[in-house]
């Protein structure tokens, strides 16, 4: 590429490594930020539902520290773009293997 365009949250990459820098390390994820750069109107159910993943792997489910105000507003905005039923299924479905390692009968 001509150029390049760096986004990220990790305050290792503080001093960048793109032609374009946008680095904010008090964000709670990469995925946040995009969702500050990306408009309202180009939102659709599919983005939404990867920045909102996104969201909230980043941000341990919303229990780290790095969850803000600002990252239960912007998630609430994706959950609000489409379908309501997408969001969920991450989170709920767990694996058979997994609930009986749980059980501790894997």
């Amino acid at each position: 590429a001509k150029k390049t365009v760096n986004i990220d949250h990790h305050i290792s990459n503080a001093k960048g490594c793109g032609d374009h820098n946008y680095i904010f390390p008090e964000a709670s994820s990469t995925s946040e930020l995009v969702y500050e750069l990306v408009e309202e109107e180009m939102l659709d159910a599919d983005i939404a539902a990867a920045l909102y993943i996104g969201i909230v792997h980043d941000t341990g489910v919303f229990r780290y520290s790095c969850t803000a105000p600002k990252t239960l507003m912007a998630a609430a905005k994706l959950i609000g773009t489409g379908s309501r039923d997408w969001w969920r299924r991450p989170f709920l479905r767990k694996p058979m293997c997994r609930t009986r390692l749980w059980a501790g009968r894997c």
